[in-house]
């Protein structure tokens, strides 16, 4: 088991949604984004599986945006565990120093592993103060970032297929 200072943050884009006034509405998931946020819940189920994290060292947490909630219920149905909500996940004005703050905040210690979902133009502003590269996550895509207690790398970066 990795050391209390060894934790992994797992950022994963919304899965698709239907697209109504011009994508401002806060809607749900369309039924592929259903059926990607299945495939993240196997896809988390089997890495749990793998790396043997106890379920008391999980945390999901998410944009308040139906989208995001509507992504991660699947697997926190499954694991049991509560959604915290989190408004520097957002979306809209600001949302790069929110990234920023929310890296911060999460520095500070917590789960040993968090699963994080949020919007295609936060995860790359988030990505690029962490890794210092603003990579762009698809719709139902993850990209797991291991700390160290000093720096980010990217461990996993899993594209929908």
């Amino acid at each position: 088991m990795k050391s209390a200072k060894h934790r992994t943050l797992i950022l994963i884009r919304h899965a698709h949604r239907t697209r109504l006034d011009g994508g401002l509405a806060d809607n749900g998931l369309s039924p592929k984004g259903k059926k990607q946020a299945k495939r993240i819940q196997a896809r988390a189920l089997k890495w749990l599986k793998q790396a043997k994290i106890p379920q008391r060292q999980l945390e999901l947490v998410t944009s308040p945006k139906l989208r995001c909630v509507e992504t991660l219920r699947p697997l926190a149905a499954k694991l049991g565990q509560a959604l915290e909500l989190r408004l520097k996940l957002a979306e809209g004005p600001g949302f790069e120093s929110r990234a920023k703050a929310f890296l911060a905040d999460w520095k500070k210690g917590g789960a040993q592993v968090t699963w994080a979902c949020s919007h295609g133009d936060v995860l790359p502003a988030l990505l690029e103060h962490a890794v210092g590269a603003p990579l762009s996550l698809d719709k139902g895509a993850w990209c797991a970032l291991e700390w160290d207690g000093t720096r980010f790398k990217v461990a996993q970066l899993l594209q929908e297929p």
